[in-house]
């Protein structure tokens, strides 16, 4: 019995020891194989990439260890620095519950500035503008030579439009505080008001272009409608010209990116400037891309208010007859404003009874059924709008301005085929730096009180319905083609059934 339970013994010890042993061949066996399988895996992503010629950067190789040794790169250990991965590769196999703790790669005594250096002073690393005599300026603006006017109009929008952003804002806030176009001061200092009615086409051109160029900025626009003489002036020189210059374009996109204002608004339907938009779209055909988005825009945003729904009255059958041929447009953001002054000018008794006349509810019937959704959701308010009743309503007393939080544009207009070119003259920022550059300290602000950004451009966007406040279209690369040689894809037009070929 002694003997029989001894051996009894014996062999369940020897089988516990061979199953023991047989266990930690098998965990040794498979962390191998899995620590192998990781290498191969990463030897074939890294031999993948450098096949399709992608670099390997010390960032790429960081985030591969990262995956392998996530506790080492959290103790901050320099992966990069040789022998390291080898090393932790082997203490992974060998002790994986042990950390790892490698010494650091010191910083080189460069790198421990550069993370002392406080985040202010790292902002005033960037190129800085160099402070300019603005008194100079203003005075050779008023009495130097033509050429020198239009160069100098020229500087000064570059360093606005070909700065990075902190320098383009401060630039900006440096010409309004010391109030470089005279749009703070009365009506007879208005530099730029003088400047746009200048003889010289050059000069003429260099104003529209700085002006429009202000306007596309929340804080420019808030400057340049500080001067009511120079809006009248800006609608004064759109108005003498029905042909679509480089002029005439930017004076409409400064007039149509101030008109978010009611105040304004009043002011550019007083100047008659709804009745010039519809002469000057009847050139449609000859026009380009950018001045129809804009002439249409502005002619909606002042269509809002009832004194210019009722100054488009008398000549209803003309721009009834425009809007109808630009319904099936092939550039949405044009049919989104053409629906919006339709629905505005259909809620006058007046001008609906002319639309029932031209067919106009058979137009748009058919245009429904080609438009996409947006746009057929727009006409069908439009056709509701055309078959009701209903009476114009009398703006409310308030003149309150609109508001609005859409951010500025990243590119600002205005150097959009810029045709100054003046043979051995010295332009831009070199005409500033050995002409005006000052070398005091800077003036203090001629503002009592600083600038506020003052109502932002509301882009167009499409929506179901017929637009119903003010807006400004949409920044997009700038085309002087006429519409009518513009192809489908940048614009051109459709050839859509007239009102007359509907009836």
């Amino acid at each position: 019995v002694c003997v029989c339970v001894c051996v009894s013994v014996c062999v369940c010890v020897c089988m516990c020891v061979c199953a023991c042993v047989c266990v930690c061949v098998c965990v040794c066996v498979c962390m191998f194989v899995c620590v192998g399988m990781c290498v191969v895996w990463c030897v074939w992503c890294t031999c993948c990439v450098c096949v399709s010629v992608f670099q390997i950067t010390s960032d790429y190789i960081h985030g591969l260890c990262s995956r392998l040794f996530g506790s080492a790169v959290q103790q901050g250990i320099d992966l990069t620095r040789p022998g390291t991965t080898t090393a932790l590769l082997r203490a992974s196999v060998t002790a994986l519950t042990q950390s790892v703790q490698l010494p650091q790669r010191p910083a080189t005594q460069q790198q421990q500035q550069q993370q002392q250096l406080p985040r202010q002073q790292k902002q005033q690393q960037l190129p800085q503008p160099q402070q300019l005599d603005y008194s100079k300026m203003k005075s050779d603006l008023k009495r130097s030579s033509n050429t020198r006017k239009a160069l100098l109009l020229q500087a000064i929008r570059w360093r606005l439009t070909r700065s990075l952003a902190p320098v383009m804002d401060g630039a900006l806030r440096d010409f309004i505080s010391n109030d470089i176009l005279g749009c703070a001061s009365p009506s007879s200092e208005c530099v730029i008001g003088a400047l746009l009615c200048n003889g010289d086409p050059g000069v003429q051109e260099q104003a529209a272009r700085l002006v429009n160029a202000f306007c596309s900025m929340g804080m420019g626009r808030a400057y340049i409608t500080q001067s009511t003489h120079l809006v009248r002036t800006l609608c004064d020189v759109a108005i003498a010209r029905l042909d679509d210059t480089h002029t005439q374009r930017n004076v409409l996109g400064s007039i149509q990116k101030i008109s978010l204002k009611k105040s304004l608004q009043t002011l550019m339907i007083d100047a008659k400037l709804p009745h010039w938009l519809i002469e000057f779209l009847k050139g449609v055909e000859s026009l380009s891309d950018y001045s129809l988005r804009y002439a249409l825009a502005l002619l909606m945003n002042l269509t809002l208010r009832t004194a210019g729904k009722k100054a488009c009255i008398p000549s209803g059958a003309i721009i009834l007859r425009l809007l109808g041929d630009l319904l099936e447009y092939d550039d949405t953001e044009v049919c989104s404003y053409v629906n919006g002054i339709l629905y505005s000018l259909l809620s006058v008794p007046e001008l609906r009874s002319e639309g029932k006349t031209l067919g106009l509810g058979e137009l748009l019937s058919s245009s429904i059924k080609t438009s996409p959704p947006e746009i057929k959701s727009q006409l069908k308010y439009i056709l509701r709008q055309l078959g009701s009743d209903s009476t114009v309503q009398e703006d409310s007393g308030d003149d309150a301005d609109n508001e609005d939080d859409e951010e500025d544009p990243e590119v600002i207009e205005g150097d959009e085929e810029d045709t100054l070119t003046m043979d051995e003259s010295v332009t831009g920022e070199t005409l500033l730096a050995s002409e005006y550059q000052f070398y005091e300290v800077a003036k203090p602000s001629t503002l009592k009180e600083p600038l506020a950004a003052g109502p932002m451009r509301t882009h167009a966007k499409l929506f179901e319905v017929p637009c119903t406040r003010p807006v400004t279209p949409l920044n997009r690369p700038y085309s002087a083609a006429p519409i009518s040689c513009l192809s489908p894809e940048m614009g051109g037009r459709k050839a859509a059934r007239s009102i007359s070929t509907a009836k």
